[in-house]
């Protein structure tokens, strides 16, 4: 759950919150890219995140992180880039996903962006 905002939307509109909606007439190939810092809870919580198209996960763009104890993380904030090519057709809409890979505790989102190019 979060606010979210948008700007320089072409062929897109925001749907919601922490979505995405392609309405072009053309299916086109978008490069995503999207760029997340997050906080754990707990020292022991790994998470993956990763894009979603319609609510079904891109195994391709999968990417592990551990805050507590990431490469530039002192603090239990960790910064994650998530990158990958998404086939969209008009109305198909992309999400940033987490899930907890093992461990306890619960994310805090410090920021989130996300481009379709």
């Amino acid at each position: 759950l979060g606010t979210t905002t948008s700007n320089n939307l072409f062929r897109f509109t925001k749907d919601g919150e922490n979505r995405i909606t392609y309405r072009g007439n053309k299916t086109r190939y978008f490069q995503v890219s999207a760029s997340l810092s997050y906080q754990g809870s707990a020292a022991d919580m790994t998470l993956i995140l990763y894009i979603a198209k319609k609510g079904v996960v891109i195994p391709e763009t999968k990417v592990y992180g551990r805050p507590s104890v990431g490469f530039f993380s002192s603090a239990g904030i960790l910064a994650i880039p998530i990158i990958g090519t998404v086939q969209m057709k008009k109305d198909d809409y992309i999400e940033i996903w987490a899930e907890r890979f093992d461990g306890t505790g619960n994310m805090s989102t410090v920021s989130l962006n996300l481009t379709a190019r």
